[in-house]
């Protein structure tokens, strides 16, 4: 199918001849990156790694779903209602390549991150189909009954939100064909609803 030049990081072009690779430092050892670059039925990902001392954890600006203004002002006694609040949780996940081989349209399964005590962790339940650079996009219905109340003499806002976060984590793959390996690394970025709650303040 014709010659492909590959250089290393020196900008040295990599031969196959193990006794001019030898001595100048260039050698395409066990022929490893003729099957270059990570493709589809060639390599398979022998392990994701998550560097998840380095994750970055960010609270975004919550969605609101419903508010609710209970009035006791004038009340000798406390006002209250109770409501419904329902809305579409969405989740987006990426794996971005930032390093190493080149990969060309393939698709792997991996364990995304979330958030737990307010550390990052790794979901080990849940495996997903990602590819590189491509949102994995999920979304779920959530909904709850909330109770709003006013003491008597006061007036407060009820507020129902989802509630809204962002992880992001270094990662390394590597990829194997046969006894020859390649390391990839990115960013994972999740960006997601977590949670449905209610907020009361008073006005």
């Amino acid at each position: 199918s014709g010659w492909h030049y590959i250089y290393n990081k020196r900008g040295q072009w990599l031969s196959r001849d193990s006794s001019e690779g030898v001595t100048q430092d260039k050698w395409c050892e066990n022929d490893c990156a003729l099957d270059l670059p990570i493709r589809q039925g060639y390599w398979s990902l022998a392990r994701t790694d998550f560097n998840l001392g380095a994750a970055t954890i960010s609270p975004l600006s919550p969605t609101v779903v419903d508010t609710h203004t209970m009035d006791a002002t004038t009340s000798p006694q406390d006002i209250e209602t109770e409501y419904f609040a329902s809305a579409t949780a969405h989740d987006s996940m990426t794996f971005s390549k930032t390093g190493g081989v080149l990969a060309s349209g393939v698709s792997f399964a991996a364990n995304p991150v979330e958030v737990a005590n307010s550390a990052a962790v790794i979901d080990a339940a849940t495996s997903l189909q990602f590819q590189y650079s491509v949102p994995l996009q999920r979304d779920n219905i959530q909904s709850s009954w909330f109770g709003c109340r006013a003491p008597a003499g006061k007036k407060v806002q009820c507020t129902a939100e989802m509630v809204k976060m962002q992880v992001r984590v270094p990662f390394t793959q590597t990829w194997q064909r046969g006894s020859c390996t390649w390391v990839v690394s990115g960013e994972f970025n999740r960006v997601w609803d977590s949670k449905l709650e209610q907020k009361i303040v008073e006005v």
